[in-house]
């Protein structure tokens, strides 16, 4: 259920998609990365005093069993694009970097602006 929200003009864009540990032992995302972009992280957004506040969230780790969900006002993988912006309907690769050393690829679709 990975997608991407793209905002046309601007060098960055917001990944979301939701993650699950069906494994019997803990499991840390220590990166993530896109050949489209220059650098790609983890963040979470906040609501703090009624103001909405971004900050890196520098591992996610899910305990056995346990699902996380990536979604629009939390937590999201911000993408700082190469200079192209991707267009609803085509895919932007990711990769996820795991503890342990392996990897998880990862695509995603853009969406339209408005949908999500």
């Amino acid at each position: 259920d990975a997608w991407v929200r793209v905002t046309p003009g601007v060098d960055v864009a917001a990944a979301y998609l939701t993650l699950h540990n069906g494994g019997s032992q803990p499991v840390t995302v220590t990166a993530v990365s896109s050949p489209l972009a220059s650098s790609a992280m983890i963040h979470e957004t906040r609501l703090v005093n009624g103001e909405s506040t971004m900050r890196p969230h520098e591992q996610l780790r899910l305990a056995p069993g346990e699902t996380v969900r990536l979604a629009p006002g939390g937590l999201h993988i911000m993408l700082h694009l190469n200079g192209h912006t991707p267009t609803p309907g085509q895919s932007v690769p990711l990769t996820l970097r795991l503890q342990d050393g392996t990897t998880l690829a990862v695509t995603a679709r853009v969406r339209p602006l408005g949908e999500g």
